[in-house]
């Protein structure tokens, strides 16, 4: 009987481990979830100021929002390829 205990207090101390590690690994991902969100808002957002300010006529459209403009390409494309 001792050792029939023993193996149920094992099985039942691997399967919390299991179910905490599987918590964590969730959490993880939640956060990266949320991270990769507000990347994905912001990079959009800035495109969008881009693409107001070049149709405005009177505005040249410089390097720095060029550049910027990349960058946020680039990062909205890395988010929706992930």
């Amino acid at each position: 009987m001792e050792k029939l205990s023993s193996l149920f207090v094992l099985v039942v101390g691997t399967n919390e481990m299991i179910w905490l590690q599987t918590q964590c690994e969730a959490q993880q991902a939640a956060v990266q979830f949320r991270r990769a969100s507000s990347f994905y808002i912001a990079a959009k957002e800035t495109i969008s100021l881009a693409e107001a300010r070049l149709n405005d006529s009177d505005v040249e459209f410089d390097e720095a929002w060029q550049e910027m403009l990349n960058h946020s390409t680039m990062k909205v494309r890395q988010l929706l390829s992930a």
